[in-house]
Parts: C-alpha cells; sequence; structure tokens
C-alpha cells in the first residue's frame, strides 16, 4: 500500500534579510524546503487530523484562534494533473459540488520566484459561501503540484498578511535529500535543524528511553530536576486546570508524551500515544512554548501523566462547586488531581507533593 506522507523538519528562524530554510516537506515522490514566515509559527500537531503536516499562524495567535492561517498541500500528477491550472480546476470542482459553494470562483492573479529560481502560479479563490477568501502559490514539480494557501474569513486580512505567503513562496526549493521522520498515522513531522535530525528518534518508544537517560545522566540531571521540571510544573498547572475547566467532557484517560527541545529551548518534535482532548487543548501552548536552554541538543522530555478524582478532596477542596447543566439535572463540578511518579499531585491549581527531583519524579512533562 502506498502511503503518502508529509513531513515538516522545524529548524531555528533568524530574522534575516534571506532566511535559512527552517523546514521541509515531504513524501515518497516528493521533497521541498521552506522557512518559515517573520512573525508566524509553524506547527506541525494542530492540523494533523485534516491531513496538514503543517499549518502557520501568527506567533500572537493559535491554530484554534487564529483568524488567518497558511498550510500546505501537495497533489500527485499521476491523479492526471499536470499544470498548477489542472490542481485549481480540481478544487473549484470540490467547492462547487462537494462543499457546496456553487459561486466560488478563481482568478490567477500573478507569479512569483522563488530564490531557487522556481517559479509560482498565484490564484485567488473568492465566493466561498461561508465568506472564505484563499491565495494560494503553485509550484509546478517534478512528481507532484506543491502549494502554500493562505485563508481567511476577511478579504483585507489576507492583503494585510499577503507579504507572509510571499515569503514562504520565495523560499520554497524542491529537493530530493529530504528524510523521512516520524511517522504516526497518514502525516509525519519534526523539527529541528538537518543535523539535529539526525539525532531524532522515530516512535515514541525511542524517545522515552532517550528522556529516561538524560533525566539521569551526569551532565543533564541537574537541569532536568532544577531548571526543567520547576519551570513545567509552575507553568502547565494552569494550563491543565483550564483545559479541563473549559472542556465540555474533558476525557481523563492517562497518557505518554515526550517533547525534544532545541538549543533555544524551542519545541522540536513531541511524541505521544494518545490525543485525548486534555492533550490537545495543551498544544495550544506547548507548541509554541520555549523552555529553558538545556545543556544538551537535543533533550527529551518524557512524561506519563495520569488523572485522578480524590473523593476527600472533592469535598474539601474550595474549588468544588454546582454546574447546573439543565433545569432538571445538576452534577458537581470535581477538582481533577494528577498524579505523578513521584507522589506528587496537582489538584485545582497547585502542586502539592515531593518536590519534583527527589528519587522517582514526573517522567516528563510535554507531548507531541
Amino acid at each position: 500500500m502506498k502511503v503518502i506522507l508529509l513531513c515538516v523538519l522545524l529548524m531555528i528562524s533568524t530574522p534575516i534579510l534571506a532566511a535559512e530554510e527552517n523546514g521541509y516537506v515531504y513524501g515518497d515522490n516528493h521533497c521541498f524546503y521552506f522557512s518559515t514566515p517573520a512573525g508566524w509559527v509553524a506547527d506541525n500537531f494542530s492540523g494533523k487530523k485534516q491531513g496538514l503536516a503543517f499549518v502557520f499562524y501568527p506567533a500572537s495567535s493559535s491554530w484554534s484562534a487564529a483568524t488567518i492561517i497558511i498550510y500546505t498541500r501537495v497533489a500527485d500528477k499521476s491523479e492526471g494533473l499536470r499544470k498548477p491550472k489542472d490542481q485549481v480546476a480540481r478544487t473549484l470542482k470540490q467547492f462547487h459540488t462537494e462543499y457546496e459553494s456553487p459561486n466560488t470562483k478563481a482568478e490567477k492573479v500573478g507569479t512569483i520566484k522563488s530564490r531557487s529560481g522556481a517559479v509560482g502560479e498565484i490564484y485567488k479563490f473568492t465566493g466561498d459561501r461561508r465568506g472564505d477568501t484563499e491565495l494560494a502559490v503553485y509550484f509546478t514539480g517534478k512528481n507532484t503540484i506543491n502549494f502554500f494557501v493562505m485563508t481567511s474569513r476577511d478579504a483585507k486580512d489576507i492583503e494585510k498578511n499577503r507579504k507572509a505567503l510571499e515569503e514562504l513562496a520565495q523560499s520554497y526549493r524542491e529537493a530530493s535529500d529530504c528524510k523521512p521522520c516520524d511517522m504516526l498515522g497518514t502525516t509525519a513531522s519534526c523539527k529541528g535543524s538537518s543535523n539535529i535530525l539526525q539525532h531524532l528518534p522515530a516512535t515514541l518508544k525511542e524517545a522515552v528511553k532517550l528522556g529516561d537517560e538524560l533525566e539521569n545522566g551526569a551532565a543533564t540531571r541537574d537541569y532536568h530536576f532544577n531548571t526543567l521540571m520547576p519551570y513545567f510544573g509552575n507553568k502547565y498547572a494552569g494550563i491543565l486546570k483550564h483545559c479541563f475547566d473549559t472542556i465540555q467532557k474533558p476525557d481523563d484517560r492517562a497518557f505518554t508524551f515526550v517533547v525534544a527541545i532545541n538549543a533555544d529551548g524551542s519545541v522540536l518534535q513531541i511524541y505521544r500515544d494518545l490525543e485525548t482532548n486534555i492533550f490537545i487543548c495543551m498544544c495550544d501552548e506547548l507548541i509554541k512554548d520555549h523552555f529553558p536552554k538545556p545543556p544538551v541538543v537535543p533533550y527529551f522530555l518524557s512524561i506519563e501523566m495520569k488523572f485522578t478524582n480524590d473523593k476527600e478532596q472533592r469535598e474539601t477542596s474550595p474549588e468544588s462547586k454546582k454546574e447546573v447543566k439543565s433545569p432538571e439535572v445538576q452534577e458537581e463540578k470535581k477538582p481533577h488531581e494528577i498524579s505523578y511518579a513521584d507522589g506528587s499531585k496537582y489538584v485545582g491549581d497547585m502542586l502539592d507533593g515531593k518536590r519534583h527531583g527527589q528519587e522517582e519524579h514526573i517522567r516528563g512533562q510535554v507531548f507531541d
């Protein structure tokens, strides 16, 4: 069975005139590099359920809250496509039929040349029944049509942020040396420089093992217990509380995740075994986080996250309160307790128990 994979490798972005390549998309028959636009985030987690290896949005926002986003797509030429206009025609057909937007139209509004010499064709889509406007840049690759799409409900927002899309397009470079990375489902994504990528494991099991080794290493133990863990505990206790308080039906199943941390503290990669709504809720913050700079790179933070509801804590905690679900049914809102491997507990917005770093500890804290 042939599976086409999309992957993003994110490196450190630097605000220079011609930004260095800091990511790539790859599959069985395609590979192209890019640079993240200044002031934007390249997120290799949030779009996976939509089949997007990575999405971009303003750094001041998040995938769930952004009013304007950019994503990438790849269309296989074996499906009868040869030129960008063929993919545009197929997209219009989808709008007119599948998306129930018979008034959608596309207009070619220009071309743009990448620094590698590739010429991209720019199309503007309007008339969507939901009011969306899209601006897309298509490149003709060897085996595929590769394109970036900017979309927003506000046409003025598109024009205001058009420069970000142009920066992406100008950084486009088709190649053949993309190295496969993490594979989960039908999409995959990685972060880090090409040098660091050589050290990234492909599976959660391997990442957990590396995290355990770093946790107890002579050169990394102090950083892990006295810097990294306090940082995570202080920040994410409140985030977890917010997730449980705002999600209508929070999924309190246990999950394990590992965060690979880059030299500047940014998140290179997140490995996980289960995507609960609590895990996904954390991702809006985690994917953009900058952890304390680690002593070795990449650094792997491994965590087993377990949630429990303790009856005594529920009865005595000031967080307990009644929440009206309907005129007939009332249910007590239970403050959630998180139990860590070292005996520490998180209840409400407090961390209670052993100080992280004594004997065994919370396995780690972060996600994919």
